[in-house]
């Protein structure tokens, strides 16, 4: 099974304004205690109690409902064709907009587009909460009970009021691997729309985790992206309610594992830009576009690294490889952490008796517990590393604007989780 999740075990919510802002104090936001998580990972003289003790704050002490944190508007800059955005945080820190959320039905696909809110509209509403059996086979649901449910806690609010004040905003389409779902990685959907991007996320019949456990399999994702991509540009099936604010002329698209694989196809979408696929290879170099990140875990073994590179070094024009040290299959997700205890979602099946199909045990096994092993890196340790690389690619191209010849150089040296960095820029901004 494989599938991305940031994770929240039924967490203690805390029910007061005042109890919010206590938690807060300093004007600490919850997704930067990531950050905090992460500097005690990499610090030598850390210990994994830090780590717990920082996960423990962000999990059971800081999961509030909205609350807003925006008294101070940041600066604002321009982008793209004379879109005004805000000024932005270092990229691995959550950007100025609170992350509204809306669930769409395009042509029968099941669509989350999460997306800049109107800064103070999340003030008292609750973030959204993802139950993971919803997306198990419907005869397998009741076999978790209510109190035993995975679920992930999404920094985010259901449908809060657009910032149409701001933008328009680039658009960013991810594609989830085999047996996932839309939420996979949802650590990285809801950054990127808090720094000003439209993200967009289907269910993809024939290999989300229901189907796959069903050996439903023939998947077209890319596909599926060109069907809700058409969509998107017609303001059809709910996209009305962007009311212009998507610039589709900015537009890239990601995916994880097999999804990183369909990604790969895409550069001849109108408006396509930035590429990037994670475990997946590189891309086609008969449809090449403006940036494209290879991302890698160096200890994958169910994409091996080497064929990633192959990938990468076949992939064309302005280019970049990041590997991540020690990292297996699943770091581009939180599916280990939502296990909780059992480790990983093949354990977790096998603790419910969640039916898996008879003969592809060992498969199930490796594609849900590659990453997951004690002492690899993973998780929320992960999440500010992978924030940071996609989020600088993406903004170089997406916003229009003047940044330094590279904003990751240098980053294999700086951070240890960075195994590898490579780029090859025929023509680097800002270089002759």
């Amino acid at each position: 099974m494989k599938s991305q999740f940031p994770f929240v075990m039924r967490a203690p919510e805390l029910t007061s304004t005042a109890s919010y802002n206590s938690c807060f104090a300093e004007g600490i936001h919850m997704r930067s205690l990531i950050r905090t998580i992460h500097d005690t990972h990499i610090s030598a003289t850390s210990s994994m109690a830090g780590v717990a003790a920082a996960a423990a704050l962000m999990l059971f002490g800081c999961v509030a409902e909205g609350t807003s944190d925006s008294d101070a508007s940041p600066a604002e800059v321009s982008g793209c064709q004379g879109s005004t955005l805000y000024e932005l945080p270092s990229y691995d820190q959550p950007g100025p907009w609170p992350v509204g959320v809306r669930t769409l039905s395009v042509q029968g696909l099941t669509v989350e587009v999460f997306y800049p809110g109107k800064r103070g509209s999340e003030a008292g509403k609750q973030r959204v909460s993802y139950d993971l059996r919803a997306w198990l086979p419907a005869a397998e649901r009741d076999k978790i009970p209510d109190e035993a449910a995975p679920s992930q806690q999404c920094d985010c609010h259901r449908d809060l009021e657009l910032d149409d004040i701001r933008g328009p905003y680039p658009v960013v389409f991810f594609i989830h691997g085999t047996a996932a779902f839309r939420t996979q990685s949802l650590a990285q959907l809801t950054h990127w729309a808090s720094r000003g991007f439209i993200v967009v996320s289907a269910d993809h019949p024939n290999i989300f985790l229901g189907d796959a456990l069903q050996l439903k399999l023939g998947a077209n994702q890319a596909g599926d992206v060109r069907t809700i991509a058409a969509a998107l540009r017609a303001a059809q099936d709910g996209f009305d309610f962007l009311n212009g604010r998507a610039d589709l002329s900015q537009m890239a698209a990601t995916g994880h594992s097999a999804g990183g694989s369909a990604c790969k196809s895409l550069g001849d979408i109108d408006g396509m830009r930035v590429l990037m696929p994670m475990a997946a290879g590189g891309v086609d170099p008969a449809k090449p576009v403006d940036s494209t990140l290879v991302l890698l875990g160096d200890a994958d073994i169910t994409v091996a690294p080497d064929n990633t590179i192959e990938g990468y070094e076949t992939s064309v024009g302005n280019k970049r490889l990041v590997a991540l040290a020690g990292a297996g299959h699943l770091v581009f997700s939180q599916l280990c952490e939502i296990a909780g205890d059992a480790g990983d979602l093949y354990s977790l099946a096998l603790q419910w008796d969640i039916t898996i199909p008879p003969g592809t045990g060992p498969l199930f096994k490796q594609l849900a517990t590659d990453g997951c092993l004690p002492g690899q890196f993973k998780g929320v340790a992960a999440t500010p590393i992978i924030n940071r690389v996609t989020s600088a690619v993406l903004e170089e191209t997406l916003r229009c604007q003047a940044l330094e010849p590279d904003p990751l150089a240098g980053i294999a040296e700086s951070d240890p989780n960075v195994s590898r960095y490579e780029r090859d820029a025929p023509n680097p901004a800002g270089e002759d």
